[in-house]
């Protein structure tokens, strides 16, 4: 075999094993592609299977009398919140009365306990502690939940589509913000506190805004 022949042999194999290691890495590159893309669905899987189970739970912990503790207590202002809070006695409007007897149904000593009188309702202690404790109760299940939205564990737009019903802007209703503020600073429930801003931020983004008046 001539010195020309085997110039040419060894070209060609080298230009063979150049095309076969560009093949490869394009076999590699591909692999990895859908690797990431198989990794970024079981992520996305996980957090929508996560979402779906925090809303599970939150379900489960609710019952009668905490969705009407909490429209009861997101009526009052500070300051009655301030006496909620150190379990003192005062006087609501006869309004809250159908309210009121859903949320305290377990500790109504009578029916007619909590009957306005001079259009007036009187809340005790006894009252007011139960009162406390649903409430507490709610705020710490959906602190739970909201730090899963929080920090990324759960599918946002499921969680978001869920517990926005929470924030009515319509009413002035910002998940029990004036007994937030009064327990310790709304940062005692830091997650709820985010939320709540996010959705205003995203509330105020929305709304139509103003041209510019044209020359």
């Amino acid at each position: 075999m001539t010195p020309e022949i085997i110039t040419a042999v060894a070209s060609i194999v080298a230009a063979c094993g150049v095309v076969f290691a560009a093949s490869q890495a394009r076999v590699a590159a591909k692999q990895l592609t859908l690797f990431r893309e198989q990794l970024r669905a079981d992520h996305e899987r996980s957090r929508r299977e996560h979402a779906i189970d925090v809303l599970r739970r939150w379900t489960e912990a609710l019952d009668k009398a905490q969705p009407s503790a909490r429209k009861f207590i997101q009526g009052l202002n500070e300051d009655q919140c301030k006496l909620l809070i150190q379990r003192e006695p005062f006087t609501v409007s006869h309004k809250h009365e159908e309210l009121l007897k859903h949320a305290l149904h377990d500790v109504l000593d009578v029916p007619d306990e909590l009957n306005p009188v001079n259009g007036e309702i009187t809340l005790n202690q006894r009252h007011i502690s139960e009162l406390l404790s649903l409430i507490i109760d709610h705020l710490n299940t959906l602190e739970v939940a909201l730090l899963s939205w929080m920090n990324g564990v759960a599918d946002k737009d499921i969680m978001e589509s869920q517990f926005e019903y929470l924030v009515r802007f319509e009413d002035g209703n910002f998940v029990l913000e004036n007994l937030r503020k009064v327990m310790a600073g709304k940062a005692s429930f830091p997650a709820i506190d985010h939320f709540v801003s996010y959705l205003t931020e995203k509330y105020e983004n929305a709304k139509p805004k103003a041209k510019p008046q044209i020359a």
